[in-house]
This record gives C-alpha cells, structure tokens and sequence, in this order.
C-alpha cells in the first residue's frame, strides 16, 4: 500500500480532533451528530478519518491544522464513500429508508433502483443532494472533456457529459444509472458484458481500447471507438471516451 493510501486510513479520535482544531470534545461531537463531519463508530467511541477530517475542515473554510496540508495531498479531497441510508440517516428524508428496495437490498449505487418505483426519493438524482456530496464531486471532470464522456461502475453508468448523451440520443440527466444495454448495440453487448466481468474478477489482459456499436434511436446504430481508463474516485469506476467513426 502506497503512503497516500496509509493516509487515507489514519484516523483520529473525538478527543485528537478537538485538540487540533482548538475547539471542546463537545464541539466535535457536535459536529458528528449534525452529520457534518463523517465517524465511525467504534463501542462507545467515534473516529474519523483523516481524508473526512479535511474534507471538513476545507469545505467550512476553517484553519488546517499545521503539519495536516503538507501530509496529504489538496487534489485526492474525496470524503470517504457512504451508502444513501447512512447519509439521510440524521436528515428527514431518513424516515423513509427502512421501506426502501435500495435499503433492504443493501444497493451500493442507489440510482440503479431510480426506475423500479420502489423508491421513496422525493426529488430526482441529479437534485439529490446524495448524488451532488457523494458522486458529482468525483465525476464533474468529465464536463472539461471535449469529447463524449461517460464514468461507468459494473453496469451502469455514474453519469456522462453532453456530448456523451448527445451521442446516446438522450437529456443528459438520463444517463446517471443507465444501463449499458441502453447504449451499447445488442450486436457489441454481449462483447462489452464479457469485458466487464473480466475486469471484475482483475483480468489485466482486457483491452482498454476497441470498437462497438452504439445505439442511435430504437433501430439505428454507431460505430465509435472506445477508451477505458481505470479511476482511483470512484472506488471500482471506469473514465470512458467514445470517439465516433467517420
């Protein structure tokens, strides 16, 4: 494991954090129990993790503790990944989790569930604060691409930018958890499922570049080239680049 990856480990205590941050134990509980700064729960005590910890501490604009900027590094700010339930669970909106499918088929990714209509999300993904704290924050690079661009994860895609929906002949808010047999022509899918099942079990030899076909409306088709690019945020994402033939 690399010394950024330790870093993303290290964790502090309730007590640790108040001392840095100058602030009282209930200070920091405070913020715990308010759902501003991300904890685990460990018995009777909290820790949280040093990537949390700054991500915090950044997005309120306080003071860095001194030795904390230098040990770790501005560009990989993620907050650590939480499932939908644990985010609503101090907000509102948790009331409704428990009769959710996404909840009781504990669903990482809660945006494939969006179309089954067992869902209690009273406002649509790309609204969802979930998805803008959790998700956006990851995938928004993909806007600065000048070609069409999409993050996928297993079988569905995270989101993608214009040119990527303008090429799947759909709004672009359609393509946070759409299905890759939505845009892949069923002559290329069966090829693209295998590659990604290959990639699932760590099989090196898959290609990250190739050609498939594209579906354009219900009947046409496309072909594009593809690249693939294995990213560090998402945890398990994809960065894929089409490039339409001429």
């Amino acid at each position: 494991m690399d010394q950024t990856n330790e870093l993303y480990r290290k964790t502090f205590p309730v007590s640790d954090i108040a001392s840095l941050c100058d602030v009282s134990r209930g200070t920091v509980g405070y913020w715990i129990r308010s759902g501003k700064l991300l904890a685990h729960r460990t018995g009777r005590n909290y820790l949280v993790y040093l990537r949390d910890l700054m991500v915090f501490l950044k997005s309120n604009r306080m003071a860095i503790p001194e030795g904390l900027e230098t040990a770790y590094p501005p560009a990989s700010l993620f907050a650590t990944h939480q499932d939908c339930w644990e985010y609503f669970k101090k907000k509102d909106h948790g009331k409704k989790c428990k009769s959710c499918l996404v909840f009781n088929q504990r669903l990482e990714i809660c945006f494939l569930a969006r179309d089954s209509g067992n869902t209690d999300c009273s406002s649509t993904c790309e609204r969802c604060h979930y998805y803008q704290d959790v998700y956006l924050p990851k995938i928004q690079f993909i806007h600065q691409i000048g070609h069409p661009a999409a993050i996928y994860k297993g079988f569905c895609l995270l989101g993608g930018n214009r040119l990527f929906a303008e090429l799947c002949g759909v709004d672009e808010v359609n393509l946070i958890g759409m299905g890759i047999e939505r845009f892949v022509h069923p002559e290329s899918l069966e090829f693209v499922i295998s590659n990604i099942k290959r990639r699932l079990i760590g099989d090196t030899a898959v290609p990250f570049n190739y050609n498939l076909f594209m579906k354009v409306g219900k009947l046409g088709k496309r072909d594009v080239s593809v690249s693939i690019a294995p990213l560090g945020e998402p945890a398990g994402a994809y960065l894929i680049i089409a490039y339409p033939v001429r």
